[in-house]
């Protein structure tokens, strides 16, 4: 954390700004430098508050903080470049979400890298301010997820499960394949 980085210092000593007179006072100096030494982490941090923002700058024990602030769940502990892309993926899967697009890119995050995935729907969608329109696309209409799985690689079909359950429209049924 910031406040373990040895011989850090304060962005805005006390001691300066004291008047003159105080300035001479080596009591004083040496009191003041206490709070210079415990406040130094916290201005630091402030001083680089967009780094902390940024999810290629943050601090690797940032992350999860940050994940929280865009709405996402990190796919696992210490994968710092894909929990990365993750946080930077956010924002653009939040607008898709609900869409065949938004659904692929959820699934993804939540999958292992090795793992290939193709979302077939029902196909259609419509508009209208009639009570009783028969939805559009092919009946019945659903979601089927297919899963490709590389040799070897683990999934959390359970992780899956919510995810799809997450990213798809509500009233829309879905199903879930994993091929060899």
């Amino acid at each position: 954390m910031r406040g373990m980085v040895p011989g850090l210092r304060s962005s805005a000593p006390f001691g300066p700004r004291l008047p003159a007179v105080l300035q001479e006072d080596d009591l004083m100096s040496r009191f003041l430098l206490g709070f210079d030494e415990s406040l130094a982490p916290m201005l630091a941090t402030l001083d680089m508050l967009d780094s902390y923002l940024d999810p290629d700058l943050t601090p690797e024990d940032f992350l999860p903080w940050l994940a929280q602030w865009v709405g996402v769940d990190l796919p696992g502990a210490g994968e710092t470049l894909r929990n990365r892309q993750t946080i930077r993926d956010a924002v653009p899967m939040h607008r898709a979400r609900g869409t065949k697009r938004g659904l692929l890119a959820a699934v993804k995050v939540a999958l292992p890298l090795t793992a290939e995935v193709s979302i077939e729907d029902s196909g259609g969608s419509a508009a209208s301010t009639s009570p009783g329109t028969p939805f559009p696309g092919q009946e019945p209409a659903g979601v089927l997820v297919r899963i490709k799985n590389a040799a070897g690689a683990e999934l959390n079909l359970a992780l899956i499960e919510a995810t799809v359950r997450e990213a798809k429209p509500a009233h829309i049924p879905h199903r879930i394949e994993v091929l060899p």
